[in-house]
């Protein structure tokens, strides 16, 4: 007789925390500082998110019973670890990388003369990479030696939930850096225009504004993962199916 299991096909939902991720923030947040969440990773490791300018993200209300974080045009956190770990040095010393954040866009500015001043749902401390959303959509972008390399917008409406993904191959010369957005109606392949060199990286991530608190995001955040690695088209589906199991979505 075989044991009754809860799963369908008798197989649990996927746990990111196998794919050793560097960063882990998720639901519940229940103000701050928002505890990360440990994985196979340093996940555990590298910091609370607390708040920048005295203004932590609210509390937003609960999607499938869980509180993600709410930025409201005025709220802003920051990783309190300076480690190499969090994805930073990764980019710089050329390694591969990747980024995930789970969001729900609210109502934006339109995009900015340059992406560094576009509201950013996360990105580093000095502005060189980040995942900008504006009344045009959700982007990605890098900065490097003075050469700018937006990705261009992909669409997502106000109150819409999406998974944004970056990634940088970890080429040094003629790199590139990519993502992607899950929506319910369909996934956009973002690519950005060939580095020549590397990023010079900050030293923390920055949630719900760009690097200088000039533009805030209108955002309900519910997770923020990052790796040392160049995740696989097939494991970003397997976070993806993670997202909309745990939150109720029917992200594509």
């Amino acid at each position: 007789m075989f044991p009754f299991s809860f799963w369908k096909n008798n197989a649990p939902p996927f746990d990111p925390g196998t794919l050793n991720p560097t960063t882990w923030y998720r639901t519940n947040y229940t103000g701050t500082p928002w505890v990360p969440t440990p994985g196979g990773g340093s996940s555990g490791t590298n910091g609370n998110l607390t708040a920048m300018a005295g203004l932590p993200a609210l509390v937003g209300p609960a999607l499938n019973g869980l509180t993600p974080g709410s930025f409201a045009g005025v709220e802003s956190m920051a990783n309190t670890a300076t480690s190499s770990a969090v994805l930073l040095t990764p980019m710089q010393t050329t390694n591969m990388a990747t980024a995930i954040v789970l969001f729900e866009k609210g109502a934006s500015a339109a995009p900015a003369a340059d992406f560094w001043l576009d509201a950013q749902v996360l990105v580093d401390d000095l502005g060189n990479w980040g995942m900008g959303i504006s009344s045009s959509g959700f982007e990605v972008a890098g900065y490097s030696f003075g050469v700018k390399h937006p990705s261009g917008w992909a669409a997502i409406a106000n109150g819409e939930w999406g998974m944004g993904v970056f990634q940088f191959d970890g080429t040094l010369a003629g790199g590139r850096i990519t993502g992607r957005l899950y929506k319910a109606s369909g996934q956009t392949a973002l690519t950005c225009s060939p580095l020549a060199n590397y990023i010079a990286m900050g030293t923390r991530l920055q949630v719900g504004r760009n690097y200088n608190g000039s533009a805030f995001a209108v955002a309900d955040i519910a997770e923020v993962l990052t790796f040392d690695t160049l995740l696989s088209l097939a494991n970003l589906n397997n976070v993806r199916n993670y997202m909309n199991t745990r939150y109720g979505l029917t992200l594509a």
